[in-house]
């Protein structure tokens, strides 16, 4: 659009920046989302460590349910990335198994996996963060720029120089 002149274009590129940005806004919600599950899956796994067992935050049907949610994470990986069925878990406990199902592994797998989602949910809105601001910025100077020409269509656009 800005070589060829043509307001109609620029203006086109500004409201499809526009609309990125406000793409990236959605994102910006769900890495915020993101970051907050991380971070209530770690102070709730975090509470009930044995080290610092907090007996006022961890009760044991707390305790159960991560428990439980370990065990069904581990059913699930096993269904999907090692192909075991239920039957076969089962009937393979194996004593890495039987470790990663002990009450201190499962609770610091837990809390480990919050972790993650807690910096996998920073970083991805910092990064849109940034984003919003390219795409805002180019929707903006894009439509000064659409502006400038449909004012005076025969207006030097280029700042710079070249030397040809």
């Amino acid at each position: 659009g800005a070589r060829d002149r043509n307001p109609g274009l620029l203006n086109c590129f500004s409201c499809c920046n526009y609309f990125g940005g406000c793409i990236d806004f959605c994102f910006i919600g769900i890495g915020v989302l993101i970051a907050m599950f991380g971070s209530a899956i770690t102070a709730a796994a975090g509470a009930c460590t044995p080290e610092q067992a907090d007996l006022a935050a961890c009760d044991e049907l707390q305790k159960e349910k991560l428990l439980q949610v370990c065990k069904e994470f581990l059913i699930s990986f096993n269904e999907s990335v090692m192909n075991m069925s239920l039957s076969e878990q089962q009937h393979n406990v194996t004593g890495y198994v039987h470790d990663l199902l002990s009450e201190e592994k499962c609770i610091d797998t837990v809390q480990y996996t919050g972790l993650v989602l807690l910096g996998v949910g920073i970083m991805v809105s910092v990064l849109r963060c940034c984003d919003t601001c390219m795409h805002c910025a180019s929707g903006y100077y894009g439509g000064q720029l659409a502006k400038m020409l449909m004012e005076d269509p025969h207006r030097e656009i280029y700042s710079g120089s070249d030397s040809d």
